[in-house]
């Protein structure tokens, strides 16, 4: 719940010297979210700036996460001195229009999905492609329900099964319809009946994924693309509008996925963009917050706590064969191959 007392909040604020804005949100605003826990075996990738031999040891307890050829802890110096001290992918055109999980609790299948969409941008220069968040979310692993995930297993499933168009299963296609439970018996099957099956899903998948922590994540944002991380939500976040974010006051909500789309040393934070619509932040402002995105400063509200994550070797879709009978069709026997 956000906090009522807009004037408490603001002097909570002023009194700490924090410099974000603060705005009252519509009862009509909602902002759920839907990221599990961090996983246990996460301390381990904790540490992967540390060393290499890590990651050896990560690829063997999570084999779901893969290593990138091509940025290894090892070729992290190469770049850290090219670095620029501010980065934006937004400045590239190639993130797309902020979205909305409305009441599921489905952040992390939103972020997962402006992630996939952004790297098809980068490298295959597929420029607007708009992916299904109900498919990852509802005809996935994760089951069609409306609890929370995490970011590794979402990832783990774009890799394995693809994720569809936003054509195939648009998200409010399971709220504008009744549900049709397939169990009726079973509360977390409401959406499988609107779930497609193989080949008629044209879905992207991904080669790999990884994990990353400390300035590994800036040299991966200046150079890869865009990732996805969790942090914990406190309610003082509802009220967001605008500026750096470090929480001032209100009980802890859950845990939240967003998608980072950059970072700034300038102001240090990470500038992300989040699935609570383009109200969320009240409108775009300035400093680049506002209109859905925001900057939430490094290490606040458990931030760094969980690695980073970033995908590469995005792979569309195969065109599905046409089955031509000539015999069907008055056809001229002079332009029939044979």
């Amino acid at each position: 719940m956000p906090i009522s007392d807009i004037a408490q909040l603001r002097a909570v604020i002023a009194d700490k010297n924090l410099a974000w804005r603060v705005r009252a949100v519509p009862a009509t605003e909602v902002h759920s979210l839907g990221a599990d826990q961090p996983l246990p075996e996460l301390g381990v990738r904790a540490a992967l700036s540390l060393g290499t031999d890590l990651f050896a040891q990560l690829r063997a307890e999570n084999p779901g996460v893969l290593l990138n050829s091509k940025l290894r802890i090892s070729d992290i110096w190469k770049y850290v001195r090219l670095r620029p001290t501010a980065f934006d992918w937004r400045d590239r055109g190639i993130i797309g229009p902020v979205t909305n999980q409305g009441y599921c609790g489905s952040c992390v299948s939103f972020a997962t999905a402006g992630l996939v969409a952004a790297q098809a941008a980068i490298e295959l220069g597929t420029m607007a492609l708009d992916l299904s968040e109900a498919d990852q979310h509802f005809c996935s692993s994760h089951g069609a329900h409306c609890g929370g995930w995490n970011n590794q297993d979402s990832l783990d499933q774009v890799r394995s099964r693809g994720i569809a168009t936003e054509a195939s299963f648009p998200y409010m296609t399971a709220f504008d319809n009744p549900p049709k439970p397939s169990n009726p018996s079973d509360p977390k099957s409401l959406w499988a009946a609107y779930c497609r099956s193989e080949p008629s899903r044209r879905a992207y998948r991904i080669t790999n994924f990884t994990a990353h922590t400390g300035d590994d994540r800036k040299t991966y944002l200046s150079t890869v693309g865009p990732m996805i991380c969790s942090f914990t939500v406190y309610e003082d976040f509802d009220n967001y509008g605008g500026g750096a974010y470090r929480h001032a006051t209100g009980a802890v909500r859950g845990g939240h996925a967003v998608l980072v789309v950059g970072y700034d040393d300038g102001t240090g934070t990470w500038i992300c963009r989040n699935s609570w619509g383009s109200a969320f932040g009240g409108g775009a402002q300035a400093d680049g917050t506002g209109g859905g995105y925001f900057r939430i400063a490094y290490g606040d509200s458990n931030i760094d706590g969980a690695p980073f994550y970033g995908c590469r070797g995005v792979i569309a879709p195969r065109l599905i064969p046409i089955q031509f009978d000539p015999r069907k069709y008055k056809l001229d026997e002079r332009f029939i191959l044979r």
